[in-house]
């Protein structure tokens, strides 16, 4: 069980490099003095849970040249 919201996505992220051949993650922050580690990664994990609960739409832009 995780103790922090770092650990629930580092767990996430063992499973994603087991199960589906994750290799590397990265993250950007746009203001690094005011980004905290554990809201980093809360923000990561709501993204991820709300992506599971299919609350999301996809995007087209139609921008694509291929």
């Amino acid at each position: 069980m995780a103790d922090t919201r770092c650990d629930a996505l580092a767990m996430r992220f063992a499973a994603l490099a087991t199960d589906e051949g994750l290799v590397d993650v990265k993250f950007y922050a746009s203001n690094v003095q005011e980004a905290a580690t554990e809201q980093l990664c809360a923000e990561v994990e709501s993204i991820y849970a709300a992506y599971e609960r299919k609350e999301f739409e996809k995007l087209d832009f139609n921008d694509s040249y291929r």
